[in-house]
């Protein structure tokens, strides 16, 4: 890999930390770490750097004083640009797909086997049992209503 040296976004500015932020929630978006496919990681990464360059002249536009050159009664080149480089961040959040991804949730026995606990063992890390906490199908499906006249 080629050392980019000064051309890349310090992580330590603002900008760096809205930056990793950003990457951040669009790589959760799409399930996590884990869900994304090379393919997916390439195409975040140009999101990102798309994200960096379109915030850079939004930031200019709208400091400029006039948006159309009076002379020519045109818009400034920049304006179309600036939509041709949006339209290409459009394209690429499409590919990467709209909707929010979640990860699929853990059974019980990866579950327990991550937490490092098993089935056999019923108390907690700080050695409390808390057995008398855990409902037991056969309370559960009982009804322990007391009848009511006129029922």
């Amino acid at each position: 890999m080629k050392v980019l040296g000064a051309r890349t976004v310090d992580r330590r500015t603002s900008v760096g930390k809205a930056l990793a932020e950003f990457r951040a929630d669009l790589v959760a978006s799409l399930g996590g770490q884990d869900a994304v496919t090379t393919q997916q990681q390439v195409i975040v990464d140009f999101v990102v750097k798309q994200k960096l360059i379109l915030d850079s002249i939004d930031a200019w536009i709208l400091s400029q004083p006039n948006l159309v050159n009076l002379r020519k009664r045109a818009l400034l080149p920049v304006v179309r640009e600036r939509q041709t480089l949006a339209d290409g961040l459009a394209r690429y959040l499409v590919q990467l797909g709209l909707e929010r991804r979640v990860k699929a949730p853990l059974d019980l026995s990866t579950y327990l086997a991550a937490k490092g606990t098993g089935d056999a063992d019923s108390s907690d890390a700080t050695g409390r049992d808390d057995s008398l906490s855990r409902v037991s199908l056969e309370h559960s499906n009982t009804d322990s209503r007391e009848p009511v006249p006129g029922d």
